[in-house]
């Protein structure tokens, strides 16, 4: 200010430079990105600390003052990340549908149905000496075949 500047936190188009530090160019904050889709010049700190030192306007437009092209790249990763994510997730949706439409098939998956006669667990692991399954005619069947082995 006693430079003769006017001091803002807003962007508007009377805004001619946004000073700001390397990480937050770097990170995108809400003012640089703002600044970048409004072509305003970000410009590093360190230029109005030699303005305030030699009492006078020192020319921003140097590789040591001027961010815009780090904003630029930054936003252009940025970008280019969001549009990575959007494909996959594009693919995985699509993935999805395929496999949505796989689960409908109601023939995939199972085999010819057999009749147990009842609903024990020992028909699974193979015990013959159930106690629930005395009468059952699956039971009944395993043990004649394993008698006649």
């Amino acid at each position: 200010k006693s430079l003769g500047a006017t001091v803002t936190s807003q962007i508007s188009k009377r805004v001619t430079l946004v000073l700001c530090t390397p990480w937050a160019v770097t990170n995108l904050t809400q003012r640089v990105r703002k600044a970048l889709t409004k072509n305003v010049d970000l410009v590093h700190v360190d230029w109005i600390l030699q303005c305030c030192g030699g009492q006078k306007k020192v020319d921003y437009h140097t590789k040591e003052f001027l961010l815009n092209e780090i904003g630029e790249k930054a936003m252009k990763f940025r970008e280019d990340e969001k549009k990575k994510k959007e494909m996959v997730e594009s693919m995985m949706e699509k993935n999805e549908t395929v496999e949505k439409e796989e689960e409908y098939d109601e023939n995939k998956g199972w085999t010819e149905p057999v009749e147990l006669g009842c609903c024990c667990v020992c028909h699974e692991n193979g015990d013959l000496n159930c106690p629930w399954c005395v009468d059952c005619p699956f039971t009944i069947q395993r043990k004649k075949e394993r008698s006649e082995e």
